[in-house]
Protein backbone atom coordinates (compact mmCIF):
# COMPACT_ATOMS: atom_id res chain seq x y z
CA UNK A 1 0.00 0.00 0.00
CA UNK A 2 2.66 2.74 0.62
CA UNK A 3 4.74 1.38 -2.53
CA UNK A 4 1.16 2.58 -3.88
CA UNK A 5 1.00 5.81 -2.39
CA UNK A 6 4.64 6.85 -2.97
CA UNK A 7 3.63 5.70 -6.67
CA UNK A 8 0.23 7.84 -6.50
CA UNK A 9 2.37 10.70 -4.96
CA UNK A 10 5.18 10.91 -7.98
CA UNK A 11 2.77 10.79 -10.19
CA UNK A 12 0.71 13.97 -9.12
CA UNK A 13 4.15 15.98 -8.17
CA UNK A 14 4.87 15.46 -12.02
CA UNK A 15 2.05 16.54 -13.20
CA UNK A 16 2.36 19.92 -11.51
CA UNK A 17 6.15 19.64 -13.18
CA UNK A 18 4.95 18.96 -16.65
CA UNK A 19 2.75 21.98 -17.25
CA UNK A 20 6.03 24.22 -16.73
CA UNK A 21 8.40 22.36 -19.60
CA UNK A 22 8.55 22.12 -22.94
CA UNK A 23 7.12 18.74 -24.41
CA UNK A 24 9.50 16.58 -25.73
CA UNK A 25 8.31 15.57 -29.74
CA UNK A 26 8.99 11.82 -30.86
CA UNK A 27 7.52 11.09 -34.48
CA UNK A 28 5.22 8.18 -34.59
CA UNK A 29 6.81 4.43 -34.77
CA UNK A 30 10.47 6.35 -34.00
CA UNK A 31 12.46 6.44 -30.66
CA UNK A 32 14.48 9.05 -28.96
CA UNK A 33 16.85 7.77 -26.54
CA UNK A 34 18.85 10.31 -23.58
CA UNK A 35 20.23 10.35 -20.50
CA UNK A 36 18.69 10.51 -17.10
CA UNK A 37 21.12 10.07 -14.15
CA UNK A 38 20.39 7.20 -12.31
CA UNK A 39 17.01 6.37 -13.91
CA UNK A 40 16.02 2.75 -13.53
CA UNK A 41 12.79 2.73 -14.49
CA UNK A 42 9.74 4.72 -16.99
CA UNK A 43 6.41 4.30 -17.86
CA UNK A 44 3.81 6.71 -19.16
CA UNK A 45 0.49 7.80 -17.93
CA UNK A 46 -0.94 6.86 -21.06
CA UNK A 47 0.68 4.43 -22.87
CA UNK A 48 -1.66 4.97 -26.37
CA UNK A 49 0.52 7.30 -27.45
CA UNK A 50 3.96 6.42 -26.36
CA UNK A 51 5.57 3.98 -24.54
CA UNK A 52 8.92 4.35 -22.32
CA UNK A 53 12.03 2.26 -21.07
CA UNK A 54 14.73 3.48 -18.80
CA UNK A 55 17.56 1.03 -17.97
CA UNK A 56 20.96 1.90 -16.28
CA UNK A 57 20.44 5.44 -16.56
CA UNK A 58 19.27 5.23 -20.42
CA UNK A 59 15.76 6.39 -20.95
CA UNK A 60 13.95 5.46 -24.23
CA UNK A 61 10.72 6.76 -25.50
CA UNK A 62 8.57 5.41 -28.44
CA UNK A 63 6.30 7.09 -30.42
CA UNK A 64 2.89 4.86 -30.69
CA UNK A 65 -0.33 7.27 -31.76
CA UNK A 66 -0.52 10.70 -32.23
CA UNK A 67 -1.46 12.66 -28.87
CA UNK A 68 0.49 13.88 -25.50
CA UNK A 69 1.34 12.07 -22.43
CA UNK A 70 3.52 12.64 -19.30
CA UNK A 71 6.37 9.98 -18.64
CA UNK A 72 7.23 9.30 -15.11
CA UNK A 73 11.32 8.51 -14.57
CA UNK A 74 12.20 6.94 -11.63
CA UNK A 75 15.73 7.33 -10.50
CA UNK A 76 17.60 6.92 -7.18
CA UNK A 77 17.21 10.42 -5.78
CA UNK A 78 12.93 10.74 -6.50
CA UNK A 79 11.05 11.26 -9.81
CA UNK A 80 11.10 13.31 -13.17
CA UNK A 81 8.46 13.98 -15.63
CA UNK A 82 8.27 14.63 -19.20
CA UNK A 83 5.58 16.11 -21.43
CA UNK A 84 5.71 13.78 -24.65
CA UNK A 85 4.16 14.69 -27.55
CA UNK A 86 3.31 12.37 -30.62
CA UNK A 87 2.91 14.94 -33.69
CA UNK A 88 0.16 14.22 -36.41
CA UNK A 89 1.58 12.98 -39.64
CA UNK A 90 0.81 14.73 -42.77
CA UNK A 91 -2.18 12.75 -44.79
CA UNK A 92 -1.17 10.39 -47.11
CA UNK A 93 -2.44 9.67 -50.45
CA UNK A 94 -2.37 7.61 -53.30
CA UNK A 95 -0.67 8.17 -56.19
CA UNK A 96 -2.41 10.11 -58.81
CA UNK A 97 -4.98 11.36 -56.36
CA UNK A 98 -6.61 14.65 -57.10
CA UNK A 99 -8.03 16.88 -54.01
CA UNK A 100 -11.44 17.47 -55.03
CA UNK A 101 -12.93 21.21 -55.30
CA UNK A 102 -15.04 23.00 -52.65
CA UNK A 103 -18.75 23.29 -53.09
CA UNK A 104 -18.06 26.98 -53.54
CA UNK A 105 -16.06 27.04 -56.38
CA UNK A 106 -18.80 25.39 -58.21
CA UNK A 107 -19.63 28.99 -59.53
CA UNK A 108 -23.41 27.73 -59.52
CA UNK A 109 -26.26 30.09 -58.74
CA UNK A 110 -29.86 28.64 -57.56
Amino acid sequence: MKTRLLYVAAIWMGMLVVGHAAPLIVGRNKTVTFAVDGATAAFPLDNIYADASAQKGVVTFSGKNPGSTAVVVITASGTQTFAVTVPQPPPSYPPGFVKPLPAESSMENG
